[in-house]
């Protein structure tokens, strides 16, 4: 019978035999510099390094619809993508791509941020946010907010949230602790960060078949 510890160590073994052949891979993930998806790439770069292989060419994207046009357009060999990105099935039904190898790696920690020495006292709130961040405004509110509305400010990273927030076009941000540090921002609350499984997708052949292309009424008549 085949083990959880079975397949994984299949599939660490596939990595390996993708990084022997080809060598260092052009690895795209969501920038800017900062984010968690960069913090997630430096890790995974520093255990390749470790164990004796090619680290990966870190390339960062505006978004993840850009990352999964520079491996689907062979400018990149592999993509990081979080488990946690609402869209990630993009890249698991994409017909180019397999996964090639996942790993857990915390986040940094996460909170609700403001500029130095402003708080907020608009009757409604603007807050910058990746959507799959949002869901953490209600544990991290302060009592003193949870009765103001709130107008979500749609930022593309934690970073750019951060950015947002720094140039005036929000009254706070839900950012991670990178964000919070290059923009001079402080934190009204903050969590520590989420264990996440990130996933690492490749257009590169691999020794494992082809998805079966999907079946009409006629084929199965």
């Amino acid at each position: 019978m085949t083990t959880f510890g079975d397949t994984y160590a299949r599939s660490l073994e596939r990595f390996g035999a993708v990084l022997r052949e080809h060598g260092t891979l052009r690895l795209s993930t969501l920038g800017p510099a900062g984010t968690s998806s960069e913090h997630a790439a430096g890790h995974l770069r520093e255990r390749l390094l470790a164990a004796g292989y090619p680290g990966p060419e870190v390339v960062l994207h505006p978004t993840f619809g850009a990352v999964l046009d520079s491996v689907t357009g062979g400018r990149s060999e592999v993509a990081l993508v979080p488990s946690a990105y609402r869209d990630a099935t993009a890249f698991h039904w994409h017909p180019a791509l397999r996964l090639l190898f996942h790993f857990a790696h915390p986040t940094p920690a996460y909170g609700l941020a403001a500029r130095q020495g402003q708080a907020p006292d608009r009757t409604r709130l603007r807050i910058s946010t990746m959507s799959e961040v949002s869901v953490l405004y209600p544990e991290l509110c302060p009592p003193a907010l949870r009765d103001r509305a709130v107008d979500w400010v749609p930022a593309r990273s934690t970073m750019d949230a951060a950015q947002v927030l720094s140039r005036g076009d929000a009254d706070l941000a839900l950012t991670n602790d990178h964000g919070r540090h290059a923009h001079d921002l402080h934190w009204l609350a903050r969590r520590p960060g989420a264990q996440i499984v990130w996933l690492l997708f490749t257009s590169l052949p691999l020794n494992t078949p082809p998805a079966a292309p999907a079946s009409t009424d006629e084929d199965e008549r």
